[in-house]
């Protein structure tokens, strides 16, 4: 189909940025300058727009995001008022999530609703995804290690939540109940499955595969997953941040790390040089790698060490990045000794 079309009809779009389907093939689209949805047959004809300027009444400030139910309602985003409202598929205002307390909204954007008709939201600029019941209600939260996530897509079986991490440029995947992070995939850049702000996803759960609209990179990728409780296929990759080259002994170091495309279980950083082998820093649990700890180099002698951070899967496949690091004495303060007095013999 083709529908819309930035022209003077009654139909056109100014600035669509989301997009759903009805179970009769209608589509709903959200256009954020025109401040409304515009609904199209299966074949493109325009049929009819609900929403409009303002906070009222169920018009819209900014529509952002929106889905559809299985019920025949349509849920949209509205980013500016901070809201996300529910429309019967006709267009007439039928609620609203409770967005308040816990689950105040700021800066909702993509909307994504389960078979079972929990409501999720992209809750950009709390840095977390929120769940909503079918009545609008607070569920739960997912937060923690996102920037500004622009997009949520959650399996059939409501087990596992695919989380758009704009901020950071990658994918977070993370146990949809308990809102724990699993493991996740994508790195910053512009090469085969390398992201830049990573704005919106679709799953196909026929075939396995979730499709990532990559901002920055102006393309779309797409990623085939296993939505089972086993390992993804992808193995996992270590990937140390940048270390000086020498520093004195006695200098604190900040060392950063993370693990890409892992069903992420542990990792171990170690310090290795002169015959013997240190463990700066270990976990044995899912976290998100950052900042991965202080090393303390007055630890250890003047030489030159290898560091190496370890990443294993749940399956046991195993990623590592190592660097060399060049610890050097600490020079001894010069002392003035006095000499003989001028003249003196």
């Amino acid at each position: 189909m083709r529908g819309g079309g930035g022209g003077g009809d009654t139909g056109g779009l100014h600035a669509p940025v989301a997009a759903g389907v009805g179970g009769d093939g209608s589509v709903f689209v959200a256009d954020k300058v025109r401040k409304q949805v515009l609904v199209y047959d299966e074949d493109g004809v325009f049929r009819y727009a609900f929403g409009g300027g303002g906070s009222e009444g169920g018009r819209l400030e900014e529509p952002a995001g929106i889905a559809l139910d299985g019920s025949g309602g349509v849920w949209v985003a509205d980013r500016v008022a901070n809201r996300l409202r529910r429309y019967t598929a006709a267009g007439e205002p039928a609620g609203e999530a409770t967005a308040a307390g816990a689950f105040a909204l700021k800066g909702p954007r993509h909307v994504w609703v389960e078979a079972s008709g929990t409501v999720w939201v992209a809750d950009a600029g709390h840095d977390r995804v929120c769940a909503f019941d079918r009545e609008g209600r607070g569920l739960r939260t997912i937060e923690g290690g996102l920037a500004a996530p622009g997009a949520v897509a959650v399996d059939t079986a409501g087990r596992r939540a695919f989380v758009a991490d704009t901020g950071h440029d990658r994918i977070g995947v993370f146990d949809a109940q308990a809102g724990t992070f699993l493991w996740s995939f994508g790195t910053p850049g512009t090469g085969a499955g390398e992201l830049r702000q990573p704005g919106g996803l679709a799953l196909d759960t026929q075939t396995s595969v979730l499709y990532v609209a990559d901002t920055l990179n102006d393309r779309g990728q797409a990623w085939p997953l296993r939505l089972s409780t086993a390992p993804d296929l992808i193995p996992p990759r270590a990937e140390l941040g940048e270390l000086p080259y020498s520093v004195e002994r006695g200098a604190v170091v900040t060392v950063r790390g993370r693990a890409v495309d892992a069903h992420f279980a542990k990792y171990r950083l170690t310090l290795a040089g002169g015959g013997t082998s240190s463990v700066v820093t270990e976990s044995t649990g899912p976290v998100w790698l950052g900042d991965l700890g202080l090393m303390r180099t007055s630890e250890f002698a003047p030489g030159t060490y290898r560091l190496e951070l370890v990443v294993e899967d749940r399956a046991g496949k195993v990623g590592r990045d190592s660097r060399f690091l060049t610890i050097v004495p600490k020079p001894v303060p010069l002392v003035a000794v006095p000499g003989p007095a001028l003249g003196s013999r």
